[in-house]
């Protein structure tokens, strides 16, 4: 991934030559879903290429939550050779906090295999403090007491970021 954003001139582009790197490379009907985020710190924006991932999700300063739209993703890379990501870009404002996770978070099973869901995610991103490590570290909690220890069959992992606001 270093390779290709270092070498290409946009984000899609850089995703589209993983994608042929991808399918080139792999063994059998091998897949790898993957978003890819660059952050333009002076003019706070991000630019944001995906390639089958769940679409990231944002909270404004006034608390709203929205995810990113499907219609922006491709398929997962090593599927189709000739495929040609898009890439789209966002402000980030003051306040803003975006949170990305694997599907490991939304699909964790409790006792009664009732799945931990994208709608509790959402509630659990709207209802959390500004502070970004308590975002991650409480949306990881809630998964552990969800699932109240049975065993999950794939990685969960959660990452956040935010604009610090004004002041």
């Amino acid at each position: 991934v270093r390779l290709h954003l270092k070498t290409c001139s946009s984000v899609a582009e850089a995703m589209n030559q993983l994608n042929i790197e991808v399918c080139s490379t792999a063994y059998g009907q091998r897949f790898i879903t993957c978003v890819i985020i660059v952050i333009d710190p002076v003019n706070q924006r991000l630019t944001i290429a995906n390639a089958g991932h769940i679409p990231p999700a944002y909270r404004t300063a006034d608390g709203v939550v929205s995810t990113v739209t499907l219609d922006d993703s491709g398929m997962p890379l090593g599927l189709i050779l000739e495929q040609e990501f898009r890439e789209r870009d966002y402000d980030i404002c003051p306040g803003d906090t975006w949170l990305l996770w694997t599907d490991g978070v939304t699909e964790a099973q409790n006792s009664q295999r009732k799945i931990y869901g994208s709608k509790r995610l959402l509630e659990s991103f709207q209802n959390s403090p500004d502070d970004i490590e308590s975002i991650v570290t409480g949306i990881i909690d809630d998964v552990r007491e969800f699932a109240s220890g049975q065993e999950q069959s794939d990685d969960i992992c959660v990452v956040g970021f935010r604009r610090l606001p004004r002041g």
